[in-house]
């Protein structure tokens, strides 16, 4: 998503450009189609994710590597 800054709205540009105290972090796991999955356990993987500091989001997705799977990534992380 883009911001127009504008002299209607003067502050909006300090509002786009301040930092955050903390990271916000988002978490991708892939199952590969199953070839991750079946040595990993990727919920318990997510679960433990969830609970990382600054963590704010994890997703579970399979064959992200594809056109598709970095078609997802963007629509879910943007």
């Amino acid at each position: 998503m883009k911001t127009t800054v504008s002299a209607k709205n003067p502050t909006l540009k300090k509002q786009v450009h301040k930092k955050s105290k903390s990271p916000k972090i988002g978490v991708i796991i892939c199952d590969c189609g199953g070839q991750i999955s079946e040595k990993i356990d990727v919920d318990i993987l997510a679960k433990n994710a969830n609970k990382l500091e600054n963590v704010v989001k994890v997703k579970q997705m399979s064959n992200l590597c594809s056109k598709k799977g970095m078609s997802q990534i963007k629509k879910e992380f943007s």
